[in-house]
């Protein structure tokens, strides 16, 4: 909780929690992992309990702190570009960011690395004007 606060703070990331609007049970979260205003644009990332995947909660949530980032009265600065990138063979995922308006920009060769391995990922790019709220 320190490091979130702590990123929001110094206005380098910010991060959501995705509750069940009924129970507000916590299912996930998600935000900008990296924030850059001077270049205008923040990297997003987010995570939901496989329970819940498929029923619009990733799709909801996303769509709703893309709206606040491209809105022009938001605390973290002006952005107009957000990027997400995703693990290779991740289908829900790619749907999801390809609904909002992303585009596919290719691949990031061993840009991803944990349980001490490099993977690739498929980077996707959206810009403020291609913005599609769902």
């Amino acid at each position: 909780m320190i490091f979130f606060n702590q990123r929001f703070a110094d206005k380098v990331g910010v991060r959501w929690a995705i509750r069940v609007k009924s129970s507000g049970k916590l299912i996930g979260t998600c935000g900008f992992n990296s924030i850059n205003l001077k270049m205008k644009n923040a990297g997003i990332g987010y995570e939901l309990a496989s329970k819940y995947w498929g029923l619009g909660y990733a799709s909801e949530a996303i769509n709703t702190i893309i709206q606040f980032a491209f809105s022009n009265d938001q605390p973290l600065g002006e952005l107009y570009r957000i990027q997400g990138d995703i693990m290779i063979g991740n289908a829900a995922s790619e749907s999801v960011l390809k609904k909002l308006g992303f585009k596919e920009e290719g691949i990031r060769r061993s840009s991803g690395f944990w349980k001490n391995e490099f993977h690739d990922l498929k980077c996707f790019g959206l810009i403020k004007p291609e913005f599609k709220e769902i």
